[in-house]
């Protein structure tokens, strides 16, 4: 079964990148560009039901007003009329019949004018409560919008950062899809190890590449396997010109020139430089590379026959080991521990079969 090491946690790192944000949900590539692409749209649609609440809110808050007003205009009539009857009263005091006339007039006026109060009373509590529904609404308002802007600000600020798009590109199916591969073909093969997405670090090594002294250098994937060993460059986005192609080339020249180094002859003669566009063929400049692209992948392995035992496995191993972070040095520990087991047993079997004999 083949083993799986390095792999980075893309889920992870791109919460990371989706904390930056206020509103905007980060949760793949596919969100990220569209959020881009239509990012007015996206600010119409988060402010549209902030707005039309608001316009909710002022609706009825009209509503209310003009019913407080009709409230306050009968209330007036209703203290106008008491007026009225009070002071006729106040003339005619000795009028027995107009007061008994007039006494209970003023008693269903007054028990009117306490009922327009309770309903007056009760509006004014519900106008209260909405407008202050409607201050809280607008600056709901004016919060989302800042965060909109700034959010917008923030996606195409991120445009600028490699590692975050070196993250959508894997996400769109670059160095994921490629991981996923090799896992389904190989999942029956043994001594199969694929380290992915790691740094070979050159501090103090003197290894130079173009005149410059290299201090790390970053390698998508490394196969190892009894078909030898391979390592991978992916171009997630297929090149529109020649100089995407050579920047790869670039880029493979310098992983070659630090395989040279770091290993002899026997081990370097059984290393495979492959670059790995995601779609479309390509035209490598260089001969001393192969290109294939992912889909085909597979069927590129299907002629090629064992090359490697366990030993040079080991060997491999061995002395890549001191070059990598501390990220990656358990893992090739681990893998040294299994090579040198499938070593043993393979001495073990040729004594095995020679005392037989």
């Amino acid at each position: 079964m083949i083993e799986i090491w390095g792999h980075k946690d893309l889920g992870k790192e791109l919460a990371y990148y989706s904390k930056k944000f206020h509103i905007f949900e980060l949760t793949s590539s596919e969100e990220y560009y569209d959020f881009l692409e239509n990012s007015l749209i996206f600010k119409h649609k988060l402010m549209a039901p902030l707005v039309e609440e608001e316009k909710n809110y002022i609706s009825q808050i009209d509503e209310l007003k003009q019913q407080g007003n009709i409230f306050a205009k009968e209330l007036a009539l209703i203290d106008n009329s008491i007026s009225e009857k009070s002071e006729i009263l106040e003339k005619e005091k000795d009028n027995e019949a107009l007061k008994e006339k007039t006494l209970p007039q003023i008693d269903k006026l007054k028990q009117n004018k306490k009922t327009y109060e309770d309903r007056k009373k009760y509006n004014d509590r519900k106008l209260y409560e909405l407008e202050q529904k409607r201050k809280e609404i607008e600056k709901k308002k004016i919060l989302t919008l800042k965060n909109i802007d700034e959010d917008i600000k923030k996606a195409y600020d991120l445009k600028k950062d490699s590692n975050f798009i070196n993250i959508l590109e894997e996400l769109n199916g670059g160095e994921k899809k490629m991981i996923d591969i090799i896992s389904i073909e190989f999942r029956k093969s043994k001594d199969y190890y694929l380290i992915n997405s790691f740094n070979i670090n050159l501090t103090g090594k003197e290894i130079s590449f173009e005149g410059e002294i290299l201090k790390k250098i970053e390698i998508n994937h490394i196969l190892i396997c009894p078909k030898g060993f391979y390592v991978f460059e992916i171009m997630a986005r297929n090149p529109m010109d020649d100089s995407m192609i050579k920047e790869t080339e670039r880029q493979m020249s310098k992983i070659k020139t630090v395989m040279e180094s770091i290993f002899d002859k026997k081990i370097t003669e059984n290393i495979t430089y492959v670059i790995v566009p995601i779609k479309e063929p390509i035209i490598l400049n260089k001969m001393e590379f192969d290109s294939v692209v992912l889909e085909e992948l597979m069927s590129y392995f299907t002629h090629k026959e064992d090359i490697i035992n366990e030993d040079k496995i080991y060997e491999f191993l061995y002395k890549l080991e001191p070059f990598l972070d501390d990220k990656h040095i358990d893992t090739v520990k681990r893998l040294k521990v299994r090579a040198k087991y499938n070593v043993n047993i393979r001495l073990k079997n040729k004594l095995k079969s020679f005392l037989k004999k």
